[in-house]
């Protein structure tokens, strides 16, 4: 019905259409790098704190849930400015959707992702 709105953090903003459309048709091209269900920590990882959670309403009223997790770097050489050790991957991340478990990259979901801050969403 070309309705489309963005809550986040319990703050509701409708979306003009053609953003609306522009948005959603940016979920065609998106692809997972790989599948991960015979992971032998897929259940830690499915039972740990959410990164982004991105719940999708269908015009039929089925609601689509993509949950995306944080991955331990798996390289040791991933530091971040002040020299530690990062504590998650700044490349890759886990998602959940219709229950499989992938391996996603951040370059690939970032324009989904939708990085606003709380008073954008609130205006």
């Amino acid at each position: 019905s070309n309705n489309f709105s963005l809550t986040k953090n319990g703050f509701t903003k409708l979306i003009p259409d053609d953003q609306g459309q522009t948005y959603f048709n940016l979920f065609e091209s998106v692809k997972c790098e790989g599948f991960m269900n015979s992971f032998s920590k897929k259940d830690s990882i499915l039972s740990s704190q959410p990164f982004h959670t991105i719940h999708l309403t269908l015009t039929d009223g089925t609601i689509d849930s993509l949950i995306t997790y944080h991955k331990e770097p798996k390289r040791s050489e991933y530091v971040g400015v002040d020299g530690k050790k990062l504590k998650y991957d700044p490349d890759r991340m886990f998602a959940n959707y219709n229950s499989d478990l992938m391996l996603i990259q951040f370059y690939v979901f970032d324009k989904i992702l939708l990085r606003t801050s709380e008073s954008s969403v609130e205006k």
